[in-house]
């Protein structure tokens, strides 16, 4: 009966100390007035833009969130995550620049709560569901061609299927 309750305890321990080893990081920025919303993107969802995280509207210029790094990727911790910013969901044409509009480093979390400021984005997202269209385009191509494929955003720059 000792033992079984020793390894019991053991058990009960180990999982409690993986409960407890979870870091958690509040992350607040100032964005642009006239931002609908932000999101996050960083090595800590292996940069997929379907997996981006929408922050939390405080007020007109402040969103929040907080992440936990025990859903981070493999390897990836506070301690060595990379993150942008988006202004909208699944594109980089969200993404945030530097005041004059040029790329900017991968940000680097340094201490919770994270304080940044967005300076601009590329653009700015507007929730505002897409207008049904038919669209025709015309391709020049060599001639021999049997086959023209078109990729983009509007089916997630997939190819052919």
């Amino acid at each position: 009966m000792k033992k079984l309750n020793l390894k019991l305890f053991l058990i009960s321990f180990i999982a409690a100390s993986q409960i407890v080893s979870a870091a958690t990081a509040v992350f607040n920025v100032t964005v642009p007035i006239g931002t609908n919303a932000c999101y996050i993107i960083g090595s800590f969802n292996g940069w997929d833009q379907a997996k981006s995280v929408k922050l939390t509207k405080v007020d007109v210029t402040r969103y929040t969130v907080t992440l936990n790094d025990s859903a981070f990727a493999a390897g990836v911790t506070l301690a060595n995550m990379q993150y942008k910013y988006c202004s909208g969901p699944g594109d980089w044409a969200y993404v945030e620049k530097d005041a004059l509009g040029g790329e900017l480093t991968n940000r680097t979390f340094t201490s919770s709560p994270q304080s940044d400021v967005v300076a601009k984005w590329s653009m700015i997202w507007a929730d505002i569901p897409p207008i049904p269209m038919n669209l025709t385009i015309n391709v020049i191509a060599p001639g021999g061609t049997k086959e023209c494929y078109i990729v983009g955003t509007f089916n997630n720059w997939a190819g052919p299927t």
